[in-house]
């Protein structure tokens, strides 16, 4: 019984060759028709979103007075 290596979205489970293995940032492994992000719901991106809005600050500009 081989252990072949298959894509983790829920529902695709097709088997994956060598070439066809593509890691995501969330550690799991996808197929070419699921590897973005959008498309297997990866829970990296939003995390990545709250870090940037908590490490850059709303910067806001005062009006300049007319003379």
């Amino acid at each position: 019984m081989s252990n072949k290596i298959r894509c983790d979205y829920p529902g695709c489970n097709k088997k994956l060759k060598l070439h066809e293995q593509l890691k995501c940032k969330c550690d799991k492994m996808f197929c070419y028709k699921h590897k973005s992000y959008s498309n297997h719901n990866c829970l990296f991106k939003i995390d990545h979103k709250k870090i940037i809005k908590e490490n850059n600050p709303e910067v806001k500009f005062k009006k300049i007075e007319k003379i």
